[in-house]
């Protein structure tokens, strides 16, 4: 065998396996994932009820139900994680379409921060057209080319440095 073909776990394995290292999940599987975790923890905390109404047992003094309740918060972390979007995907820049910031480079330079920031799925679809059309109001109503300016005698621009779009992700 050759270098390239050090047996079933050589570097050209490794390599192929690295480049295929994510899988595509349908929306709807997450979402039904999603359901089940919510599920699995209602039926977590029913239990814990259980164990303390009827049994006189103080729940989290169960190392098993400790480890249960554990491993549900990290399921429901992961579940979480596994929806999540960076806020990239709605803006270019801040949600805009090509050409809806056509004309304003001269004036202001869009800038996005944050783009990385994860947030749920839902969350950026409902983010989407509010961030869309305050862009757009900002584009049609507060930025106006250099000569039309000129022309209606208003001073020139002020250095204005950049229109931020920025989001963080902050845990509570």
């Amino acid at each position: 065998m050759g270098p390239a073909s050090d047996g079933p776990h050589g570097p050209e394995r490794r390599r192929l396996l690295r480049r295929h290292a994510t899988v595509k999940v349908s929306v709807e599987r997450l979402d039904q994932l999603g359901r089940l975790v919510g599920k699995a923890a209602t039926a977590h905390l029913r239990v814990g009820r259980l164990l303390d109404e009827r049994l006189g047992v103080e729940a989290g003094s169960v190392p098993e139900f400790h480890d249960l309740s554990h491993l549900l918060g990290e399921l429901q972390e992961k579940t979480m994680q596994a929806c999540m979007v960076p806020f990239a995907t709605i803006v270019e820049p801040c949600g805009a379409p090509p050409g809806t910031l056509r004309g304003c480079s001269a004036r202001r330079s869009p800038e996005v921060r944050g783009e990385d920031t994860e947030l749920d799925r839902r969350v950026l679809e409902q983010l989407n057209d509010p961030l869309l059309h305050l862009v757009r109001n900002a584009v049609d109503h507060g930025i106006e080319p250099p000569a039309a300016a000129r022309s209606a005698g208003k001073p020139p621009p002020v250095a204005c440095g950049c229109m931020p779009c920025s989001s963080a992700r902050t845990r509570s």
